[in-house]
């Protein structure tokens, strides 16, 4: 059974390090080619893993991903390029979506269904969530109880 989610949230990003130097002065991948952290094709896994080489050390990778995604909010998949914070643009198009998600109020005010209902579950595929084993049982007996329901009324 697949339990929900919970998206990495970078701590905020800081301007300074605590010394007083520009956190992007510390950066990893500042002593590298640009060309290693913007490779031209996301598809390329070599180029990739070489870049997130230089992340996976990098003592201010939480603060370069939160200036990343605080950098292109609103912005469409097209305006995001490079491996930043660890992420490529695609990781961070689908890391912001799912930050929405988990803050997205409903607009009445109610809370969300609970999961193991079939509310739940049509919330997770409209969300474009993983569906846990008790939704999926949910949203079937539901759909058996309206076979029979539809049955009856038929006769």
């Amino acid at each position: 059974m697949t339990g929900p989610r919970t998206a990495f949230r970078p701590r905020p990003s800081l301007a300074l390090a605590a010394d007083g130097t520009p956190w992007q002065q510390l950066a990893a991948c500042r002593s590298i080619s640009p060309t290693t952290m913007f490779p031209s094709n996301e598809r390329d896994g070599r180029a990739v893993a070489a870049a997130k080489a230089f992340c996976a050390v990098c003592p201010v990778r939480d603060r370069c991903l939160a200036a990343a995604l605080a950098e292109e909010d609103g912005h469409n998949r097209d305006r995001r390029s490079g491996i930043r914070g660890g992420l490529t643009s695609t990781e961070r198009v689908r890391l912001a979506a799912a930050q929405r998600r988990a803050t997205r109020q409903r607009s009445d005010g109610r809370e969300p269904a609970p999961c193991g209902t079939a509310a739940a579950y049509e919330r997770h595929i409209r969300n474009g969530e993983p569906v846990d084993d008790a939704c999926r049982t949910a949203r079937a007996a539901q759909r058996q109880a309206n076979r029979k329901r539809s049955k009856a009324a038929a006769a």
